[in-house]
Formats: structure tokens, C-alpha cells, sequence
């Protein structure tokens, strides 16, 4: 079996952060001109995160080669490493969050709900309309998911951004 250089995984999840990125929405409004950028930052920062995910596994001496969940990934994780990056999540938010078990369980359940956005949205056009538009392409289910308080980009990209830190503190 070939080995995975971990730091190859991690400029591909860097570079997917980065396509991310570039999908913000300016004062993060969503306009119709923007909008198309949605599922694609979405699917951009998911990927990463897998990919950040995978290789820390990796270098932790786990193998994650068939699980794609992030919530399944993380809890792959040792326990230390969970804990080392709920910490870091919680400093990167910048306000400060204290460790207490209502964010805790927030992180998880947030953590829970983005864990299949990958799979969920790479294939979009095979359960959303021709064309995304919020009022269209989505069923009810689907809208509440995407766009409810528990599911929002935000997360996800701060997720991402804490899993690249974390890898940065490995001094690799």
C-alpha cells in the first residue's frame, strides 16, 4: 500500500480553503449575483475540512481512508486531539466562548449538522432545480437545512480555519 504524505493533503485542503474563500459574500449579503457562489463555498470549505481532517488522522496514526462525515471524522480522533481542537475553536471565535457543556453540545450539534455538506452538495443539481435560487431550489427540508441557525457557513468556515491552525501547531 502506497503512503499518503500528509503535508500533500494538507496544501489540497488549503487550496480548497482557499476556492472557499473566494465564494464570501461582500458584507456578507446574498444577492442574486452571488448567490451561485453558495454551494460552491460550501463544498469548498466541507472538502477542506475533510481533508484537514484526514490529515491529522494521518499523523496520529489513524486510518479514515472510506469516511467522508466530519462529525465521524473528528470522533475518530483521540480524545486529546478532539479536546485540543474544541479549544482552539472556541479560541478562534474571538469572544471569548467559556468551555461549559451548552457549548459544547453547540460545537457538536453544529459539527453534526454540517458533517455531510459535502456529499449533500457536490451533486446539487441532481435534487435542486436548474438554476439556485433560495425560493426554487430547495425543498422545505432542504432550505431548513441549508439556512437554519444550527447549519450556517459560518461554522463550517471557522471549523476549517481552527483545523488549519491546529495543523499549523504540529510544527510539521
Amino acid at each position: 500500500m502506497k503512503m499518503i504524505d500528509p503535508m500533500k493533503i494538507i496544501a489540497s485542503a488549503n487550496d480548497f480553503l482557499e476556492a472557499s474563500n473566494r465564494c464570501n459574500f461582500p458584507d456578507g449579503k446574498i444577492t442574486e449575483d452571488n448567490l451561485p457562489l453558495l454551494v460552491p463555498g460550501f463544498v469548498n470549505c466541507a472538502f477542506a475540512c475533510e481533508l484537514y481532517l484526514k490529515a491529522i488522522s494521518l499523523l496520529k496514526n489513524s486510518n479514515t481512508d472510506k469516511v467522508h462525515r466530519l462529525d465521524k471524522l473528528f470522533y475518530s480522533l483521540d480524545k486529546g486531539v478532539r479536546r485540543q481542537i474544541y479549544d482552539l475553536w472556541r479560541e478562534q471565535a474571538g469572544e471569548n466562548i467559556v468551555d461549559c457543556d451548552y457549548v459544547k453540545k453547540m460545537f457538536l450539534d453544529n459539527l453534526e449538522s454540517v458533517g455531510n455538506v459535502f456529499a449533500k452538495f457536490r451533486y446539487v443539481h441532481e435534487w435542486s432545480s436548474t438554476t439556485i435560487s433560495i425560493p426554487h431550489s430547495y425543498t422545505n427540508d432542504q432550505y431548513h437545512l441549508v439556512f437554519n441557525s444550527n447549519t450556517y457557513s459560518g461554522f463550517l468556515k471557522q471549523f476549517a480555519s481552527t483545523l488549519k491552525v491546529y495543523l499549523q501547531t504540529l510544527d510539521l
